[in-house]
């Protein structure tokens, strides 16, 4: 249990850094209301049905 703790630990540290490294090259970039609308209407159309050990997704327009 320690081991994976400490791995744990040591991974998230990790990802602290890199994650601090990436954001400083981010840019931010504005969408336009019509990707956003699209974005919306896809979403609202997806449905998504777990059966046993499968996922279904279909699009229901």
């Amino acid at each position: 249990m320690l081991a994976s703790l400490s791995m744990y630990n040591y991974t998230i540290n990790n990802m602290e850094k890199i994650y601090a490294i990436l954001q400083k090259d981010c840019k931010l970039y504005k969408a336009r209301p019509e990707t956003i609308n699209m974005l919306m209407g896809f979403s609202k159309s997806l449905h998504v049905v777990e059966y046993g050990e499968f996922k279904f997704e279909n699009n229901l327009n």
